[in-house]
């Protein structure tokens, strides 16, 4: 059995028919004002954060273990 689609929302959880289509002023024109999901799906896309890569993020906590006790054996 194939499962129904969840329905698309706004972000206030009004149900929206598709947001695949937007408004605009002739065939070639600017987008219309009237497109508040088209706008608000911007806003949304444009807050997305990408976290900053973790390189080698283990060999320096693996190195810090087992090498740090010996040096605290030779500090003064």
């Amino acid at each position: 059995m194939s499962q129904p689609k969840c329905p698309l929302t706004t972000t206030n959880g009004a149900p929206i028919a598709e947001d695949q289509n937007s408004i605009s002023a002739g065939a070639r024109g600017a987008l219309t004002f009237d497109n508040f999901r088209m706008f608000e799906k911007l806003a949304h896309f444009n807050r997305e954060r990408i976290p900053e890569r973790v390189v080698n993020r283990t060999l320096p906590a693996f190195l810090h273990r087992r090498w740090w006790p010996r040096l605290q054996r030779l500090r003064p």
